[in-house]
């Protein structure tokens, strides 16, 4: 379906609101901006659980961004996949205060940036929503700046240059201080293989220090009750829970896990590393995103399934 340029939208609501404009080029392109917004408005409460993640780099920075659709059909759309690279270009400039000290990024500050071609992320993602006929939103987004150190990169399932299914950011430094020449390019090496590390692995924290406290209790109880269920000696439990406990945190925290190349501990990895580029390496950020994770699937049937596509249609 033909779209006019200006505003993502079909090619026959364009013809209307021309001719009900009286062909003023600006009152029919508000007019349509505001349907667009409307329409949008309207299928925010439908399950969006497919989508893409965006990544973008400058010269000390690289974000990543997760935005979701209804289907994976629209994800393959060329307006999709814009507006997902728009909003991940985007988030390189967000101002600093709405980025924590983890790398996540407030989303509802991020909707506001304004874009160099007019209005603001929210309004691309509402744009792109009346276009494709979908509910599309933007979920979460992240940004590393690197500091005195090197940041890498990996995309998984990447259906075009910046986009994929899952990703990773990660971040290395030096405490003897800038990484540059050589060093660089060892620490910017082992970041890209570390990264696609990060995407395959899943590690919950770097190190057992920052572990979430929440998520090691909920482990713990679970763990309790895989011991009481095989019947464990009240004398071994508290050893049996801690040693299980244990193995599940060293599967967790990134410098534990084996490395996905080389079955050596990440921690190893660096060591490596550090000897290589003559400095040694620490990682000091990542972040992590996959398209969906958590959000479940929508219930649906055959009926309901096909009266959804009649709308988008439509």
């Amino acid at each position: 379906m033909k779209a006019w340029p200006k505003c993502g939208a079909p090619i026959t609501d364009v013809k209307a609101a021309l001719q009900e404009a009286a062909w003023d080029l600006d009152e029919a392109f508000a007019a349509l901006r505001k349907r667009g917004l409307a329409a949008a408005s309207k299928k925010a409460s439908r399950h969006a659980a497919e989508g893409l993640i965006g990544l973008a780099h400058c010269a000390n920075s690289s974000a990543l961004v997760e935005v979701n659709s209804e289907t994976d059909f629209v994800t393959k759309t060329a307006e999709f996949q814009q507006a997902t690279a728009v909003v991940a270009e985007a988030a390189l400039r967000i101002d600093p205060a709405h980025v924590s000290g983890v790398g996540d990024i407030n989303v509802e500050a991020l909707g506001a940036v304004p874009l160099q071609a007019g209005g603001s992320v929210a309004d691309a993602v509402a744009a792109c929503a009346g276009s494709v006929r979908e509910n599309i939103r933007l979920r979460r987004a992240c940004r590393l700046d690197a500091g005195t150190g090197v940041l890498a990169s990996y995309l998984h399932a990447s259906p075009a240059p910046g986009l994929g299914r899952m990703g990773a950011l990660v971040r290395l430094e030096s405490a003897s201080g800038r990484l540059e020449g050589a060093a660089a390019e060892v620490a910017k090496d082992v970041g890209a293989k570390l990264a696609m590390h990060i995407v395959a692995a899943r590690p919950m924290a770097l190190d057992r220090q920052s572990m979430p406290a929440d998520a090691v209790a909920a482990e713990r109880e679970i763990q309790r009750a895989h011991a009481i269920r095989l019947n464990k000696p009240a004398a071994v439990l508290d050893r049996v829970i801690a040693g299980r406990v244990h193995k599940w945190m060293e599967e967790m925290c990134l410098l534990e896990q084996l490395f996905v190349m080389d079955a050596a501990p990440v921690q190893d990895v660096l060591r490596r590393a550090s000897e290589a580029a003559g400095a040694p390496l620490a990682i000091t950020g990542y972040v992590r995103l996959q398209v969906a994770e958590g959000l479940g699937s929508a219930k649906s049937d055959f009926a309901s399934e096909v009266a959804a596509t009649l709308e988008q249609t439509g």
